[in-house]
């Protein structure tokens, strides 16, 4: 089960958008459904060695840390970084999906933190409205980055429990 609603999540939240100022609603929602569900799509639930070999080797402008804290013992493990081993990524991943159910009614109260602290997020209170009310009616299933934070930030990463973050760099 996730971890219970509190000043830690909400913490988390605040860190990123002071680390990406740029951060749309749709960056939060991806962020707190990753750290609920791991990985967010099917490419990324069905993960394929080659596919991930061939992201490892794309240039990217940005340059990050090696991973960083989503809450709820999940970490993002940035794909660009010199020392994440190919073969023990892809290892984590796959135990990251076998061992991740995540939880809809934390998922849900997770959410409820964007509604009540929209403003000290700098989010759009309408904007968040009408993007909460399209997953209620669409679903979870194609969240993705907004075009801002793509062209402004790393998105070459993949969702890791922290319990297996020591084996993508061994």
């Amino acid at each position: 089960m996730g971890e219970t609603i509190d000043s830690k999540f909400l913490q988390v939240l605040i860190e990123h958008k002071k680390k990406y100022p740029l951060m749309q609603i749709e960056d939060f929602v991806k962020l707190i459904y990753q750290s609920e569900f791991g990985l967010t799509n099917y490419q990324e639930k069905s993960p394929s060695f080659n596919m991930l070999s061939f992201e490892m080797m794309r240039e990217s402008k940005f340059r990050s840390q090696p991973f960083e804290d989503i809450g709820n013992n999940m970490v993002r493990v940035y794909l660009n970084h010199p020392y994440v081993s190919l073969p023990n990524l892809y290892m984590a991943v796959k135990k990251t999906i076998f061992k991740t159910s995540g939880d809809d009614f934390e998922f849900r109260n997770k959410l409820s933190y964007l509604t009540t602290y929209f403003k000290e997020l700098g989010i759009n209170e309408d904007e968040m409205k009408k993007y909460i009310e399209k997953i209620e009616k669409e679903g979870t299933m194609n969240i993705s980055h907004s075009d801002i934070y793509i062209k402004n930030y790393n998105t070459q990463y993949r969702v890791v429990s922290k319990e297996f973050l020591k084996e993508v760099y061994e």
